[in-house]
């Protein structure tokens, strides 16, 4: 499964009101945030970035995107395209990539409900690079 070279996080998905259960079991919302706090920021998560093409909404076109196996949501339609065609560009047209995926939260005022949702580490003005995987380490004299 390909990953890409990390950027910013740039990317936001859509449709993360309909997986806000589920995006809150990922970040473990109840151990960490208070009933106060207005906003929550987490990064470290790995999001997998998976065509679906028997989408009912946008058959031939979706890429769902899912973080601990869990759905978070999708990418945006011209996202998704981009998305698609970045992939043909690579020659990798069906494979299923991950990449770098933060949570941010946030609240109108303490004491009301939390909306979350989830941006994605691609760089749509820089295209998609796939991170080469490291060489296995040489063992020297059976020290390693």
């Amino acid at each position: 499964m390909p990953n890409f070279v990390p950027s910013k996080y740039s990317l936001e998905i859509v449709g993360e009101k309909s997986y806000q259960k589920a995006i809150k079991k990922i970040s473990m919302y109840k151990e960490i945030v208070e009933r106060d706090d207005l906003e929550l920021k987490l990064s470290g998560y790995t999001a997998s970035l998976i065509l679906e093409d028997d989408n009912k909404f946008d058959p031939g076109n979706a890429v769902r995107v899912d973080i601990d196996g869990e759905t978070v949501g999708y990418l945006e339609k011209r996202n998704a395209e981009w998305y698609c065609n970045q992939l043909s560009r690579l020659e990798i047209p069906h494979e299923t990539c991950t990449c770098k995926a933060s949570i941010f939260g946030k609240r109108e005022e303490p004491g009301k409900p939390m909306f979350i949702g989830v941006w994605l580490s691609i760089d749509l003005d820089r295209g998609l690079e796939i991170e080469q995987p490291k060489p296995p380490r040489k063992k020297l004299f059976g020290i390693f």
